[in-house]
């Protein structure tokens, strides 16, 4: 059985820890929060670490996990603190790294994994670090959503919104939680997925009945052009018979609060 590291312990992290102890993989857990490491009880390991001139330096040895899954927010010197973690895992270790779909260009039409990217972008100067890899899977991950999470709650006091016109591309993290246990069952090496629900209404349509489903109120937005932008999450469907089951209107499962 693989042993997994999950590097970095926020929102998305203890939910793919919770999912992958409560199906009996042996997990792992790194974080720079010593707070959070010790709200972990079913882990194998707690590892603190710290960041100096850019390095994140662990406080045990990593080199022995065949498995880590790499869910750290863009920081400050992102590049570098992803080099050395590469540094610091075997060459050998299945790597998964949660990237976004926010490194495509902002241009309209339909966006697959070969679409256009902002060359300047630090996911994607990381990307190409994790592609030097001999193993690895790249998760372009769609707008997230779950449990006490949803991007609406930063738009209830504001008025005249722009981008209405826009289209939602989501991801629930539940969805992303069941594709990491389909990836355990998988032997994939050096492919990148976006991971987008199909379900693209305009983002004035979307997050207005958010607004009124989670929290009672109505939102307004400016009147603009309609803008013809969707990212493509079927690769990851046709390649792996991947089925995304969480629709983003699911509002129950955002009700609810995530687990500590």
């Amino acid at each position: 059985m693989k042993e997994t590291l999950v590097i970095g312990a926020g929102w998305l992290g203890r939910q793919l820890i919770e999912i992958l102890t409560e199906n009996g993989h042996i997990v792992s857990v790194s974080s720079r929060s010593p707070e959070k490491l010790d709200t972990f009880s079913r882990v194998e390991e707690k590892i603190l670490v710290s960041i100096k001139g850019g390095k994140y330096l662990f406080s045990k040895d990593i080199s022995h996990f065949n498995q880590v899954i790499i869910c750290l927010p863009p920081i400050d010197n992102y590049p570098d603190v992803i080099q050395s973690v590469l540094s610091s895992i075997s060459k050998d270790a299945n790597l998964i790294f949660m990237s976004s779909i926010g490194l495509y260009e902002k241009i309209p039409g339909n966006l697959d994994e070969e679409a256009q990217i902002q060359e300047a972008h630090i996911l994607w100067r990381a990307e190409k670090l994790i592609m030097q890899r001999s193993s690895y899977v790249i998760l372009r991950l769609g707008g997230l959503i779950g449990p006490g999470r949803h991007p609406v709650t930063h738009m209830l006091n504001k008025i005249d919104l722009a981008g209405g016109n826009q289209l939602v591309n989501l991801i629930h993290s539940w969805d992303i939680c069941s594709l990491i246990l389909l990836l355990q069952e998988k032997n994939i090496m050096r492919v990148t997925y976006n991971l987008v629900f199909p379900f693209h209404p305009s983002r004035a349509e979307y997050y207005s009945k958010a607004a009124e489903e989670l929290y009672g109120k109505k939102l307004l937005f400016k009147s603009e052009p309609f803008e013809n932008r969707r990212v493509d999450g079927s690769k990851i469907v046709e390649d792996l018979n991947f089925c995304y089951a969480t629709q983003p209107d699911n509002w129950q499962s955002i009700k609810q609060k995530e687990q500590h």
